[in-house]
């Protein structure tokens, strides 16, 4: 082989290596162009009102708890010591609490890494997770001389906050071959734009940091209205949905483009909506996606968004969330209609499918008072990066693991499953039906029925690899009726492919469904 082809086929080659082996998210390169946000579609779950101003209650003891952690054994040359001391420093000049301490430990910091995905060929990154802390104190005190004292407030705009100038949408080191993952995107655009416009208040500045010459503020624009269009790629994500939601309330606070803060908190709203009609009591059993570490996981409380909602609906806050931090100085809070939801004021039935893009699939949901049947999902191949979980139904009690939930497990490895069978009032899987021990831990073969509480009433079929769910809310029938009249027309349902409602529980419009617990498990790559 000739001398100079083997220097390009070097590079070619370590760059195909890194795209395999780099976090990626494959992010389209043309974004739909921006639409305009009118009040009518920002307020439109509030019905025009506007979300509680006031802060969190135990705010104080929020900010207590993250501004007396021990900082001398933090390591303030790395991820997680070095992000931890940027937390407790931000809590401490909230309280207005050591000033003079807080601002020595700031002019003390190093950048100890770069923003940006770490792998391999980038080992010290992740500087982003910092970044959004050191944002938030920029804008908090910036210019409160008596709290950031100039010299620090310099050191931080001038070294700390390490990202300016122009957009970078690339994972670092991955020769601009591979896309950055999104919540790296918002914390490390983010904070470059907001810095970029700390600049240009303060004079003239080049054309590189002016957000509305660089192409960095329209991009921006773009990329949020299509996570408000579409919604967020890294749905229900443990742990990255924190660090989407994050960023974002900085620039719903922080922004002067009202568009931009219009489109940051719509796009919280939006996440907080979904979670809303996804779960039951802050439980929810639902696909997410990344990471795969935490598919075995069989909790109901894997949703980071739960914290900062408990501490908005009734006052109860947890003094570690990071949530429930950024809660007690940023101003967004839920919408009323949302916080009502959740706070499970409304009775009424609903069937809602919330469809994600990039081969996310579905979230699917049926639910009613005192009830959610919650569909697991569909796991899309390694690129996608879901994880498919338990069709599960949640009700009024205390559950918190699985085990103590009736459920739908596929068959074999969750690779396997699909879990996508749920439609209003009813599941139906190639799996396993499993009870909590309360009512016997096993069913035996064929229809069965079960009381769960005054509100809720089930009828559960097992045959084969065929589970079904039949979900009776409170009737007049007794069950044992009730049940009778789901075997009457239902007697082998694993031959017909089909369940037929009896007249008198069907839901509104619905009489018949037809199933294909075969259906394939894994579906092509694509728009779907």
């Amino acid at each position: 082989m000739r001398g100079w082809l083997i220097a390009p086929i070097a590079v070619a080659a370590a760059l195909l290596f890194a795209r395999a082996v780099v976090p990626y998210v494959w992010v389209p390169n043309s974004i739909p162009g921006q639409a305009e946000l009118s009040k009518q579609e920002r307020f439109a779950l509030l019905n025009e009102a506007v979300p509680r101003a006031d802060p969190v209650a135990g705010r104080e003891r929020v900010l207590r708890g993250f501004a007396m952690r021990e900082t001398d054994g933090l390591a303030r040359n790395e991820r997680s010591g070095g992000t931890r001391l940027c937390q407790t420093l931000l809590a401490g000049l909230l309280l207005n609490r050591e000033t003079d301490r807080c601002n020595r430990i700031l002019n003390e910091l190093v950048v100890w890494g770069r923003a940006g995905s770490s792998w391999a060929g980038h080992p010290k990154g992740d500087y982003d997770f910092a970044l959004i802390w050191l944002t938030a104190l920029l804008y908090e005190f910036g210019e409160d001389e008596q709290v950031l004292y100039p010299e620090t407030r310099n050191y931080l705009l001038n070294t700390l906050l390490t990202e300016e100038g122009r957009l970078n949408r690339m994972v670092p080191r991955s020769g601009g071959m591979v896309f950055e993952t999104e919540n790296h995107l918002l914390m490390r655009e983010g904070s470059r734009y907001l810095k970029n416009q700390w600049l240009k208040r303060q004079g003239p500045v080049a054309a590189r940091f002016d957000n509305d010459r660089n192409g960095l503020g329209e991009w921006l624009e773009s990329y949020l209205n299509h996570l408000r269009l579409h919604g967020v790629y890294e749905f229900n994500s443990t742990p990255y949905a924190v660090y989407t939601l994050l960023p974002l309330m900085n620039l719903a606070d922080y922004a002067e483009s009202a568009t931009i803060r219009r489109l940051a908190e719509a796009i919280i709203d939006n996440i907080a909506r979904r979670y809303a009609y996804g779960s039951y009591r802050l439980r929810q059993c639902a696909p997410f996606r990344r990471q795969f570490k935490y598919a075995d996981n069989e909790s109901l409380l894997l949703n980071r968004m739960a914290p900062m909602i408990r501490s908005q609906l009734d006052g109860t806050t947890s003094g570690n969330d990071l949530l429930v931090f950024a809660s007690t100085f940023h101003e967004y809070r839920l919408p009323l209609r949302t916080l009502e939801r959740f706070s499970g004021n409304n009775r009424e039935e609903y069937f809602v499918r919330f469809a994600h893009e990039a081969d996310g699939g579905e979230e699917i949901y049926s639910g009613g008072p005192g009830y959610l049947l919650s569909a697991g999902g569909v796991y899309r191949g390694e690129s996608a990066k879901v994880i498919a979980r338990p069709i599960a139904l949640l009700l009024e009690d205390d559950a918190e693991k699985l085990d103590d939930c009736i459920h739908i497990r596929g068959i074999g490895d969750w690779k396997q499953w699909n879990m996508t069978g749920v439609h209003r009032r009813l599941a139906v899987a190639r799996g396993t039906l499993h009870l909590p021990a309360g009512i016997g831990g096993s069913i035996a073969p064929g229809w069965n029925a079960f009381r769960m509480n005054d509100e809720v009433s089930v009828a559960c079929y097992q045959q084969g690899n065929l589970a079904m769910l039949v979900v009776l809310p409170a009737s007049e029938l007794a069950l044992d009726d009730a049940l009778q009249r789901i075997k009457a027309v239902n007697p082998n349902p694993e031959k017909t492919g089909r369940f037929f409602w009896p007249r008198e529980l069907a839901p509104t419009d619905v009489r018949d469904m037809a199933f294909d617990i075969d259906a394939p498990h894994q579906l092509e790559a694509g728009w779907h």
